[in-house]
């Protein structure tokens, strides 16, 4: 990556499902709905993060687990129906804006 390119933050989600059930899992408490309606918001505010479904990252008994990389925090027990809020909060404490998008061109005004 050269050093103009600016690091790309991802979002980790994990997808560990314990099929004994004896112990939490991530994937038993939703977390698949919520990677999904994540990814949904990242696209609909055109978010410069990437997603990442994964494995296990030692928290279940908390989850579903989702964590921002690299070197950010852990976020705990959000659903799918937190999914904006989540979002909004992984925005603002990683400064990140939505893509600009410019709009179509326009004819002149005919009433200037």
């Amino acid at each position: 990556m050269s050093a103009d390119m600016p690091l790309r933050l991802q979002v980790l989600v994990c997808q560990n499902l314990r099929p004994s059930g004896d112990r939490p899992s991530c994937k038993g408490r939703g977390s698949d709905a919520l990677a999904d309606a994540m990814a949904a918001e990242i696209e609909r505010r055109g978010l410069t993060l990437r997603l990442e479904r994964v494995i296990c990252m030692g928290k279940c008994d908390e989850g579903p687990t989702v964590k921002v990389a690299p070197g950010g925090a852990f976020y705990l027990g959000y659903g799918a129906e937190n999914a904006r809020d989540l979002i909004d909060k992984i925005a603002r404490e990683h400064g990140l804006g939505t893509k600009t998008v410019s709009p179509p061109d326009m004819p002149p005004r005919s009433d200037r």
